[in-house]
This record gives C-alpha cells, sequence and structure tokens, in this order.
C-alpha cells in the first residue's frame, strides 16, 4: 500500500529545493556594478607652439577611454579607445587632419 502522505511531502520538498536552487543561480548570475576610468590626464599635443590635437590616459579604474578633439574646420575627431594602465600604449591620441587645421579644444570619454 503506497503512502499518499509521504508522497506530497516529497513532492513539496522537491519543488522548494528547486525554488531555492533557481534563486541561488539569480544571485550567481547578477551584474557587476559598472566601473569608470580614472587618474585620468587630458592634454594638448603642440607642434611649433601650436595646438594641433589631444591627448589623454587614464592610469587606474576599469574600462576605456579615448580623446576627442575640435578643430579649427569645425569637426570634431577621436582618437582610439584605449584600456587604463600606466604604458604607453594606453595613450589615445587624435591630431587635427590637415596642415593649418588647428585644435580648438579637447576632451576626455569614458565608459565602463
Amino acid at each position: 500500500m503506497k503512502n499518499y502522505m509521504t508522497a506530497g511531502i516529497r513532492r513539496q520538498l522537491g519543488r522548494a529545493a528547486v525554488v531555492v536552487m533557481v534563486g541561488a543561480a539569480g544571485l550567481v548570475a547578477a551584474t557587476p556594478a559598472h566601473a569608470f576610468p580614472s587618474n585620468c590626464d587630458v592634454w594638448t599635443i603642440y607642434e611649433d607652439g601650436v595646438g594641433i590635437g589631444g591627448a589623454t590616459k587614464c592610469t587606474s579604474g576599469t574600462g576605456t577611454h579615448r580623446v576627442g578633439i575640435h578643430c579649427s574646420n569645425g569637426q570634431d575627431y577621436y582618437g582610439d579607445w584605449k584600456n587604463t594602465g600606466t604604458s604607453s600604449t594606453r595613450v589615445s591620441r587624435r591630431e587635427c587632419p590637415a596642415v593649418g587645421v588647428i585644435l580648438s579644444y579637447r576632451w576626455l570619454e569614458a565608459q565602463s
């Protein structure tokens, strides 16, 4: 003779275990916090005393950064996205596109 009371309890415990496992999996797969580059510098690239471009470097944090420049021809240009770090390969730089076109202003863009 089958004990229906015991089978019902086992079924309820089995459902509870599945709910706990799914809940725990949600905690493990939580989205990490977004972080940005920090300790950043932005500077002007000069040639013969005239600003012709810009550069950025971020030595801390995570994510990427790049320089943006606005030139006297009215156009915006951007350097390559670079990771944070201290080596020279972590510098994003961009110059205005032609002789006689000079830098109007520069800025840093960062993303996580």
